[in-house]
């Protein structure tokens, strides 16, 4: 008998404490006694939903309050965090990532489209149907096509993704990448590109396979993108392509490793400051470009960026590129070999002819990387 009252203490206790941690977020809500959440500290409109008189209003309220609730319960950053750390230290499993070898995190899903899984791409179980495939074929060669008859040169700059160049880091329970069922989409955009004659596409999955690069850390273990190292090489690959003179600027560049806090795979997970890692960063030396315009505050994203050069002799560009280009000080470099440059953030394969037109460069820059493969480009 005294063991079975001391059982029964001791379930009123376990329910009483799971009573106090379920109720005290809610309490918070109505006293306001927790720290405010980081989450709702980006709402527009904080206000908890009221149930209206209308029956349409009547229908609404149980999403409206459960998404408002979702965000304001009280020490939902606590929680959030705890949840976390328990998934990535305890568990090994960071929710939306795999967890590789020697901590290097890969996302699970690009976040803008998720409905096909990275590596479900990867191992080939995703390809292009052939109007897929064609939707984003067609508006390259186009691309191409326009601007060699404006007599301006174009290069189509397609990067691998995280997955594929740091494959060996992925976890072991990843098997498919060595036994792929099929090509992945950049594979087949790759080989449409090609069987079109003379298209200028510049694939650095192949300048990340020499021998050079193929042992060498050219991703952030914490982050979706690339480090100095893979941009200052992407760099090079594209002025060679391009046919413009890089001795002299070769001298004056060079990665320098930095501590940083973790990258955006990190700040996912809320573990910046614990996940903290060296990256090499482009250091540039008696830099010549000058930011006339864009990369400001309050600029958008997507505003064009312009820097310039004194030096009327060099040619000019425009670049469209996607997040890569704005790290590790990449725009800088290229600006480097320009009188006047313009990149703008663009994430389709059909580029803005009108700001071409407008800028009459020498050349024009189109980069996207491998993932960006994975939307549903809709065409023209």
């Amino acid at each position: 008998m005294p063991a079975i009252h001391g059982n029964r203490i001791l379930d009123r206790l376990i329910i009483g404490f799971a009573a106090i941690v379920l109720t005290i977020p809610l309490l918070s809500v109505t006293i306001g006694f927790a720290p405010e959440p980081v989450a709702m500290m980006l709402l527009r409109d904080d206000t908890m939903p009221t149930l209206g008189t209308e029956p349409e209003a009547w229908s609404r309220f149980p999403k409206e309050f459960e998404a408002w609730y979702r965000t304001k319960f009280g020490f939902r950053d606590v929680l959030v965090d705890w949840n976390h750390r328990l998934h990535y230290g305890l568990l090994q499993s960071p929710e939306h990532m795999f967890l590789g070898e020697e901590g290097w995190l890969f996302l699970e899903r690009v976040i803008a489209w998720p409905e096909i899984p990275i590596l479900k791409d990867l191992c080939g179980e995703a390809p292009f149907t052939e109007v897929e495939l064609e939707a984003w074929r067609s508006p390259l060669v186009r691309n191409w096509r326009e601007l060699k008859d404006r007599g301006i040169a174009y290069v189509f700059v397609l990067l691998p993704n995280k997955h594929t160049t740091h494959a060996r880091h992925l976890p072991d329970r990843v098997t498919c990448v060595q036994r792929p069922v099929g090509p992945t989409r950049s594979e087949q955009l790759t080989h449409a590109l090609r069987n079109t004659s003379g298209f200028p596409l510049l694939d650095l999955t192949e300048r990340y396979s020499e021998p050079d690069l193929e042992s060498v850390t050219l991703w952030r273990k914490t982050d979706t993108h690339w480090n100095a190292i893979a941009a200052i090489a992407a760099h090079r690959a594209i002025l060679d392509r391009l046919g413009i003179p890089s001795r002299e600027l070769r001298s004056r560049v060079s990665a320098v490793d930095m501590p940083k806090p973790g990258g955006d795979l990190a700040r996912i997970l809320r573990m910046q400051g614990s996940l903290r890692e060296t990256v090499p960063q482009i250091e540039i030396r008696r830099p010549g470009s000058k930011l006339v315009a864009g990369e400001t505050p309050t600029a958008s994203p997507f505003a064009p960026v312009v820097r310039v050069r004194d030096d009327r002799a060099s040619p000019s560009a425009v670049v469209f590129h996607d997040s890569y280009f704005r790290i590790s000080n990449m725009r800088e470099l290229i600006a480097e070999s320009f009188s006047r440059s313009v990149f703008v953030t663009h994430y389709d394969p059909r580029i803005q002819l009108s700001l071409v037109e407008e800028e009459q460069p020498d050349f024009v820059i189109h980069e996207l990387v491998a993932s960006n493969l994975l939307s549903a480009y809709g065409g023209e």
